[in-house]
């Protein structure tokens, strides 16, 4: 679905789309499909005598598009005009696109139906002003801080799927940061390149980055045409991959005569789209979490990616950067600031550099220390003790590292029916989690979820991924932490069919039993 503002815009202009577009035209002119249609949706337009209609009809398609589908539209229009076509006689798709990019804003210096007859009486002197005038708005809010709400939402359309990065709840590593953005720079000039961050788990390559490519969209006008795809890997298989690149062909509107069956013909197809399609080339893909570094081989049809991955090996075509493993201690210091008071921190500060040395600094460590919270010296002591004994009282934990220490202590300082409510959070895969999934395998109201869905994000447990607070995610690390059966009588892999289990059922018991009133998420 269109965003909101977006969807304001389009029925703010819906008679000037209605009448002043010759859509069948505008098709046969789309070689590159930028109007993102499958075969029988052109052949149901083409199907309409009636202009007005067959405009009506696409217009509906338009508004249950993403956001991205828009700005094609806008960016085929554009075309349109400049070519000269007869048949557009002013530059709508620039209109709607400057004003859809800040509309959020609450720009508004001139109505639509103002801006239209500017152009039908030829007024353009005035029509330039007032575009220049949004143009300047889009300039002052790219100039201003990335954290500013109202600045993401205008930028959604190119950052696709990029995680909001919280300041509360994360520092800038200045180093890490200027490294990947100039290499991005670097990758926005070239005709094509590849860059692989890697790092051991928890070292921040994720928040990197995503800070480094909201900067360079935002700040830098790197990527506008064409945008970024963020797209989650993952420790998957073969399979599982194959249906990750089907959803993207989905979204880049892939048309294919015959559906793709495997991996290897899946990936033909967007190498042929992609060799069809010399434009869209400047994509800028960003493939996160990527646990076998064989499944780069599949992802090459991205002429412009970087990656972020655990281990180093074979990748002699990218582009390194290495994310230090630790926090400098001054960075630690930032982030545990934003959860004790200075005086806390001056008072067990002993406490806090042993802690610190046990977790390695490690930047989700922190923030878990953080998030527990502790008041006294007798719970600081507690916590030192159970990181020097270490894997003697954790074997079930799989690999014993430091980091699944602390998420055990974490959970287990929660009441013990929260405790099993953040263990059945495992069942959800490394993805934005609906906050009505959520709702349904706990079996609660959206308000008593929320409370407890705000306590674990307090303790940097989880942590809400928009403002309106819909969608929950939980970092890798958790997730592999939550995989494992604290059961020694039960597999993990036993253990993930009871989570599915009790999921499917948390469904039912939502929609009671009536599987197609259940809401799309």
């Amino acid at each position: 679905m269109l965003s909101q503002h977006i969807s304001t815009v389009v029925k703010k202009y819906y008679d000037k789309i209605a009448d002043g577009i010759d859509l069948r035209k505008l098709i046969s002119n789309d070689a590159a499909n930028q109007l993102s249609l499958f075969h029988d949706e052109i052949q149901e337009l083409q199907g309409f005598r009636s202009k007005r209609k067959r405009n009506i009809e696409f217009i509906k398609m338009l508004l249950s598009r993403d956001d991205e589908h828009f700005f094609q539209f806008c960016d085929l229009l554009r075309e349109s005009y400049s070519a000269g076509k007869g048949w557009i006689r002013y530059n709508i798709g620039e209109i709607l696109e400057q004003e859809a990019r800040t509309s959020s804003g609450g720009h508004n210096a001139v109505g639509g139906n103002e801006v239209c007859k500017m152009a039908q009486n030829l007024m353009f002197p005035q029509l330039n002003q007032y575009l220049l005038a949004i143009k300047t708005e889009i300039w002052k809010k790219a100039n201003s801080p990335i954290t500013n709400q109202s600045t993401q939402t205008v930028f959604a359309g190119w950052l696709r799927n990029v995680p909001e990065i919280s300041q509360k709840r994360y520092i800038i590593r200045k180093g890490l940061l200027e490294n990947i953005r100039d290499q991005l720079l670097l990758l926005n000039q070239d005709f094509s390149g590849q860059i692989l961050v890697h790092g051991l788990p928890g070292s921040g390559k994720t928040v990197a980055v995503s800070q480094a490519v909201q900067q360079i969209v935002i700040n830098d006008e790197c990527f506008h045409r064409y945008g970024v795809y963020w797209i989650k890997i993952g420790d998957i298989n073969e399979n599982q991959l194959m249906e990750i690149l089907r959803n993207l062909a989905t979204r880049l509107r892939v048309r294919w005569d015959k559906p793709p069956n495997n991996l290897l013909e899946i990936v033909q197809c967007l190498e042929e789209f992609f060799s069809s399609n010399q434009k869209l080339g400047k994509i800028l893909f960003v493939f996160d979490d990527i646990r076998n570094l064989g499944h780069m081989d599949y992802l090459k049809f991205a002429r412009k990616f970087i990656a972020t991955s655990r281990s180093l090996d074979d990748c002699r075509n990218c582009r390194i950067i290495s994310s230090p493993n630790s926090l400098a201690q001054d960075e630690a210091m930032n982030i545990l600031i934003q959860y004790y008071s200075p005086n806390a921190l001056i008072d067990h500060r002993h406490s806090i550099e042993q802690a610190l040395n046990c977790c390695q600094n490690l930047p989700l460590a922190v923030s878990i220390l953080g998030g527990l919270k502790l008041k006294n010296s007798r719970e600081w002591n507690e916590l030192l003790a159970i990181l020097s004994r270490q894997e003697k009282d954790l074997k079930f934990i799989g690999n014993g590292s430091v980091l699944h220490i602390l998420f055990n202590y974490s959970i287990r300082r929660l009441d013990q029916s929260k405790q099993q409510l953040f263990r059945n959070l495992g069942v959800f895969k490394r993805i934005k989690i609906p906050i009505t999934s959520i709702m349904s395998l706990w079996k609660l109201s959206e308000l008593a979820a929320r409370q407890i869905l705000n306590e674990f994000h307090e303790r940097s447990l989880l942590k809400y991924i928009d403002r309106n607070r819909r969608y929950y995610v939980l970092d890798d690390t958790m997730v592999d932490y939550l995989q494992y059966s604290i059961n020694p009588d039960k597999s993990s892999q036993a253990y993930l069919r009871s989570l599915n289990r009790r999921l499917i059922e948390g469904y039912s018991h939502s929609c009671r039993g009536k599987w197609h009133t259940f809401p799309d998420d």
